[in-house]
């Protein structure tokens, strides 16, 4: 009985807490965070200020918490494509487009997302984008050594992906009817492969420059 009772109460308490991050989302998308108030959040919620002072503190807390919450559901979805892009499995013309139809497909973080692009670019100065680029780094580096990607600076192609599909979905947040996910995907899927062969190409040449030139014995001024 006393478990049933404990089980029932914690039930209640993930209940009122969906209620307050459902209703937070909605407003934070139309209001954005500067505007939005916990007044408005409670009273769209249903539950008592009691509750939401439970889980939250304040409107920045509950705010954080939802972005946390987006950026870990981005991470995961965007990870399990990755892998399959880089060992085969999948073209990245494919990652990518279905990266963006997952982004697009749930408008409440559409709407959160464009509402809040301030806050939103200001992640990878606060270091909360980090272990999205660390998950990125891994399992480009897992790639080269199972020799599925060419020997490539792993740091700056993760800087380098990150980059463009971060200001992709700016750009799809904020003017969805503007963006073609195929052509886009498309197009990124093109230059990180003409980069990748380009730059291997390059090692390649500077490593047999070396050997010619050491045989030579010349110095090497690449």
């Amino acid at each position: 009985m006393v478990y049933r009772k404990s089980e029932k109460r914690e039930n209640l308490k993930k209940a009122n807490r969906d209620k307050i991050v459902k209703a937070a989302i909605t407003i934070f998308g139309n209001d954005g965070l500067d505007t939005a108030n916990v007044r408005e959040i409670i009273k769209v919620s249903g539950v008592s200020a009691g509750s939401f002072y439970s889980f939250f503190k304040n409107k920045e807390e509950v705010f954080n918490y939802i972005l946390d919450n987006i950026l870990v559901d981005l991470r995961d979805t965007g990870r399990q494509l990755w892998r399959e892009a880089f060992g085969g499995q999948r073209s990245f013309e494919s990652g990518f487009e279905e990266f963006f139809k997952a982004i697009r497909s749930n408008p409440e973080y559409m709407r959160f997302m464009a509402r809040n692009q301030a806050h939103i670019r200001n992640l990878r100065y606060e270091g909360r984008i980090t272990p999205f680029l660390q998950s990125l780094e891994e399992d480009i580096e897992h790639s080269v050594r199972e020799k599925n990607l060419p020997p490539v600076p792993v740091k700056f192609l993760t800087v380098v992906i990150f980059g463009m599909v971060f200001e992709y979905i700016a750009d799809m947040v904020v003017t969805p009817e503007k963006v073609d996910i195929h052509e886009v995907s498309v197009n990124l899927s093109g230059f990180i492969r003409g980069g990748l062969m380009l730059l291997a190409l390059e090692k390649g040449a500077r490593n047999i420059s070396a050997q010619i030139l050491s045989v030579l014995g010349l110095k090497n001024t690449f």
